[in-house]
């Protein structure tokens, strides 16, 4: 009982922390909003990349354009094969352990993201039609600023919860059944926990 009521006193202590942390980008604008006297969401601009990165950082544009093509194979492949030089998998990576950590890093990338994709784009037109280019006004350092403080703490919270409740663990052992760590095996997850675990990439 004692376990118990201290599991709870945690897990609520951590979650008032984190949504502390959920708020603190969103305040920041609002007090720079103030500070300011400016309104930026009376004058949406429009939502082209090119226009939301200040001009200094003009030269980041094509990484964030391309990160779903060619930046994040080129990002594991390198990181991969720094790790075979150095000899961390040394005789681990079995066929077994080669064949399932394929097919976990390239069939949730072939299939999750169409899927999730093709259907967001039927559906949300039709749900929420007059929510587009909402955010729009959101200065870029401010909104990369909230989705990397937001995104960082649900994937904690997500990937917390499956550790910690009995029922969400089974679909993350998987994750954990690797008798190595390293980028090979990163992506080895139950197909279901892939599905909800984040934006799909």
């Amino acid at each position: 009982m004692a376990l118990e009521t201290s599991f709870t006193t945690k897990i609520t202590r951590d979650a008032l922390i984190s949504v502390f942390l959920y708020s603190l980008p969103i305040l920041t604008l609002l007090l720079w909003c103030q500070i300011t006297g400016e309104t930026p969401w009376k004058n949406q601009p429009p939502s082209d990349l090119k226009t939301a990165i200040p001009a200094a950082f003009q030269f980041v544009e094509p990484v964030f354009r391309n990160f779903k093509t060619w930046g994040l194979p080129v990002l594991i492949l390198v990181l991969g094969i720094a790790e075979f030089a150095l000899g961390l998998y040394d005789n681990k990576w079995t066929k077994n352990e080669k064949t399932l950590d394929l097919v976990c890093f390239f069939a949730p990338k072939l299939l999750v993201p169409p899927t999730i994709a093709f259907f967001s784009l039927q559906i949300l037109p039709y749900l929420l039609p007059d929510f587009k280019n909402i955010f729009g006004w959101v200065p870029f350092w401010s909104g990369l600023f909230i989705i990397a403080v937001a995104d960082d703490l649900t994937q904690y919270w997500y990937h917390r919860l499956h550790h910690q409740v009995p029922f969400m663990w089974r679909f993350h052992r998987t994750h954990h059944s690797a008798p190595y760590m390293g980028m090979a095996m990163a992506s080895r997850q139950n197909f279901i926990y892939t599905i909800f675990s984040r934006r799909p990439i």
